[in-house]
C-alpha cells in the first residue's frame, strides 16, 4: 500500500535496500533482500553489506568490473552474468538513464545518478569525499533528489587529516618494532588494508605481511595497476618475517590476533572512534566524516535529501542538513514516497 501523497511516477523507499519505482520499473540499489518485483539491481561496491544483490538470480544486475572481480576473489557467488559499467558509463531503460560516478570509497566503488523526465536522483552508496593514497574523492553529481549514507552522520565524527593519521600510524608501528613486537593491524580486507600497505610502502621500508584474505584482494588491486609491496603470511618468507618481529602484519577486522603474544594490535577504521576493544585505534576511514557529508550535500545542491544506512544517525544527519544547509532532508521512508 502506498503512503499518503504517493502517486504513479517516481517514488523511493527503503525496503531491504534503496528501491526506486518509476512507471513499470523497480530498481534496487544495494539490496539485501530478494524480490520478484525487481527489474534491475545496481550494486555500488564490493563490501558484503552492499553487494549481496549481485548473487540474486533472474534479474539484470549491474556493477563495475572492479567490484565484480573483488567479489569473485572473496566470495563463491555465481556472478558471471552480471553486467558491468565503467565509471562514466550510462545504461538506459525506456526514458530513464542510469550513470555511474566514482564514490571515492574503495576500488570500483560508484554512486549512481538516474535521469528521468520527472527529475534526477542520486544514490551514493558508501561515500568518501577526501583524497587518499589509493582513491580520488567522490565525484559531485548534481541532482534533485539525493539519497546519502549516514554512517558517520553526527558531529562527533570528525576525522583528523590523512596526513596526521598517516604520521601516527607510522610512528606507532616503528615504536612497536623497536620494542620487539609486531604491529598487527586489523582492517577491512577491501580498501583500508590496501591503503595501509600503500602508507607503509611510501613512508617506510618496513616489510608488510598480509593474511590470506587480504592477499587475495591485493592481487585484484594489482591487476588494476596498483603497486603494492607485501609478503603473504603463509609463505616461507612471511613466516620468517613474523618470527623476526621486524615487519607489519595486516589482517581482516574479524581475525583474532590474541593468539600471538608478540603481536601488538590496532584497529584501523573510522568505527575505531566508538568500537575496537583492546589495542590501539586509528580512525583511518574510507567513508566521509560528518563535515565531508555536509560538504558533499552542499556541492550537489539537491532539492531534497534522504538519509540512510546510519541507523539512528539517519535522523541526526537529516536534521542537521536542514539546520545548517537549509535543504529539506529526512530519513528514507520504509514505504514508497512520491519525490
Amino acid at each position: 500500500m502506498m503512503a499518503e501523497g504517493t502517486k504513479a511516477g517516481l517514488s523511493v523507499m527503503w525496503k531491504g535496500g534503496v528501491i526506486l519505482e518509476y512507471r513499470d520499473l523497480h530498481i534496487a540499489f544495494d539490496p539485501i533482500i530478494e524480490s520478484t518485483k525487481f527489474t534491475h539491481v545496481f550494486v555500488s561496491h564490493a563490501h558484503f553489506d552492499h553487494s549481496r544483490g549481485l548473487s540474486f538470480q533472474g534479474v539484470s544486475r549491474f556493477t563495475t568490473p572492479e567490484t565484480k572481480d573483488l567479489i569473485m576473489a572473496s566470495r563463491k557467488w555465481n556472478i558471471e552474468k552480471v553486467e558491468t559499467l565503467l565509471i562514466g558509463d550510462k545504461v538506459g531503460f525506456d526514458d530513464l538513464e542510469v550513470q555511474a560516478f566514482n564514490s571515492g570509497h574503495i576500488l570500483g566503488s560508484c554512486l549512481f545518478r538516474l535521469c528521468t523526465p520527472e527529475g534526477t536522483f542520486v544514490y551514493t552508496g558508501d561515500l568518501n569525499f577526501s583524497k587518499t593514497l589509493i582513491t580520488e574523492p567522490a565525484e559531485v553529481a548534481p541532482c534533485d533528489i539525493l539519497v546519502i549514507e549516514a554512517t558517520f552522520g553526527s558531529p562527533q565524527f570528525s576525522f583528523p587529516s590523512r596526513d596526521v593519521i598517516y604520521k601516527e600510524l607510522v610512528n606507532w608501528a616503528i615504536e612497536c618494532i623497536l620494542e620487539g613486537q609486531v604491529p598487527a593491524f586489523r582492517a577491512d580486507a577491501i580498501g583500508n588494508s590496501q591503503e595501509l600497505i600503500s602508507i607503509f610502502n611510501r613512508f617506510t621500508e618496513i616489510p608488510i605481511v598480509t593474511e590470506p584474505s587480504v592477499t587475495r584482494i591485493n592481487r585484484v588491486y594489482e591487476s588494476y595497476g596498483f603497486r603494492l609491496n607485501y609478503v603473504p603470511s603463509r609463505s616461507l618468507q612471511g613466516a620468517a618475517l613474523l618470527a623476526s618481529r621486524k615487519c607489519i602484519l595486516i589482517a581482516p577486522k574479524n581475525v583474532d590476533l590474541s593468539y600471538n603474544p608478540t603481536f601488538r594490535t590496532a584497529l584501523a577504521s573510522g568505527l575505531s572512534m566508538v568500537f575496537g576493544g583492546s589495542g590501539e585505534r586509528f580512525p583511518l576511514s574510507d567513508h566521509a566524516d560528518f563535515p565531508h557529508l555536509l560538504e558533499y550535500v552542499a556541492s550537489v545542491k539537491p532539492k531534497i535529501v534522504y538519509t540512510y544506512h546510519g541507523g539512528r544517525l539517519n535522523e541526526t544527519l537529516a536534521r542537521l542538513i536542514e539546520r545548517r544547509l537549509g535543504i529539506e532532508a529526512k530519513p528514507l521512508p520504509a514505504e514508497p514516497y512520491r519525490v
